[in-house]
């Protein structure tokens, strides 16, 4: 699976993609100001599923939450 971050801010966005159920490390991003990024997240150990949490390291406010079997 691909996560594809976007940032329509002026700043970086420094963002943090924890693994809320299969063990997977805290993963941090940094979106370009203007820009976007993805991120490969491998599915194999967790049988293809994922519970994902996206949260930003500036903006407490700010949560995603992505789950579901791909």
């Amino acid at each position: 699976m691909v996560l594809t971050f976007t940032n329509r801010g002026r700043g970086i966005a420094r963002l943090s993609v924890v693994d809320n159920a299969y063990g997977t490390q805290l993963r941090p991003v940094l979106v370009p100001a203007l820009g976007s990024m993805q991120e490969p997240w491998i599915l194999g150990a967790s049988h293809h599923w994922y519970d994902l949490s996206v949260s930003s390291n500036d903006d407490p406010t700010f949560l995603h939450r992505l789950c579901r079997p791909r």
